[in-house]
């Protein structure tokens, strides 16, 4: 094998052991399923501060893989940023489905709403599952304006 084709292969298992690792830390989070209402407060503030912080992140990665020269390097650090992105909203999605019966119909477990944030990403929306409630609606309102971003 040549030296070019032996890096891509060691590129794509490397991407590839951390989405992998990215989804078992996803699956690791514990979400309880109901909360009082100040812990819902705190952690509705710690998510914003949290998405305020992604958003942050991945405007100041964007701006730099601008001024990367090669086109690999800038796929691998935007695949992992979508993948980032892809499971913070779908955390988020999952604690507002269960801290509010009415936000989300359809969305029950962390596949569910891993699922779900994956068809808003890609734009397909089935509809088997939505946003029902103001706070739903305005947590994808961000979330879509990360997938257009």
């Amino acid at each position: 094998m040549s030296d070019k084709k032996l890096r891509r292969a060691r590129r794509l298992r490397s991407r590839i052991g951390q989405v992998v690792l990215l989804l078992t830390i996803y699956y690791l989070v514990p979400i309880r399923e109901t909360t009082s209402v100040p812990d819902q407060v705190m952690r509705g503030a710690f998510a914003l501060l949290v998405l305020v912080g992604v958003v942050t992140w991945i405007t100041c990665e964007v701006v730099r893989q601008s001024s990367q020269r090669t086109a690999e390097v800038n796929q691998d650090r935007l695949l992992l940023l979508v993948v980032v992105g892809l499971m913070f909203f779908a955390l988020i999605d999952l604690v507002i489905a269960r801290t509010g019966s009415s936000e989300f119909v359809g969305l029950e477990t962390k596949t569910d709403s891993l699922y779900f944030a994956l068809t808003t990403l890609a734009t397909v929306g089935f509809g088997d599952v939505h946003a029902e409630g103001q706070i739903a609606r305005v947590l994808l309102i961000a979330q879509m304006i990360f997938n257009v971003a």
